[in-house]
């Protein structure tokens, strides 16, 4: 999860998907390796252009849900973790068709899956208590 203060507020940084136009958070897969906070790194920055990132220690959630493809269930986990930026300027990558900064009530309103929801509350919680 991305963060940036305006006006003191945090705004959250959500990304519509061009295959299901549903609004979420800036996710991926783990290449060969790496960590899960160096592929948060690395996803965070294709997906958005953003570098200049100030990850929070302490904020970490994992996400669990089911999906279909090519008629198989599948279970996925994706964890997420908390970071802060200083520019608001994103370049997203081709599997986005929009991004916005939105406060948690309009990120809320966005956000589908009630679990990806309560995360963002929970990290909202997070940086409010410093």
């Amino acid at each position: 999860m991305v963060y940036c203060l305006k006006e003191g507020q945090p705004l959250y940084l959500l990304l519509r998907s061009s295959r299901n136009d549903c609004w979420g958070l800036p996710k991926g897969k783990l290449d060969p390796g790496e960590t899960d906070h160096q592929a948060a790194l690395r996803e965070l920055a294709e997906e958005t252009g953003i570098t200049d990132i100030e990850p929070h220690d302490g904020f970490e959630r994992t996400i669990t849900y089911w999906f279909t493809r090519s008629g198989q269930r599948i279970h996925k986990a994706v964890r997420y973790f908390l970071a802060r930026v200083s520019s608001q300027d994103v370049r997203i990558s081709s599997e986005h068709s929009e991004f916005g900064w939105f406060t948690l009530e309009q990120a809320r309103e966005r956000i589908v899956f009630s679990n990806l929801r309560e995360a963002v509350v929970e990290a909202e919680e997070f940086t409010r208590r410093g």
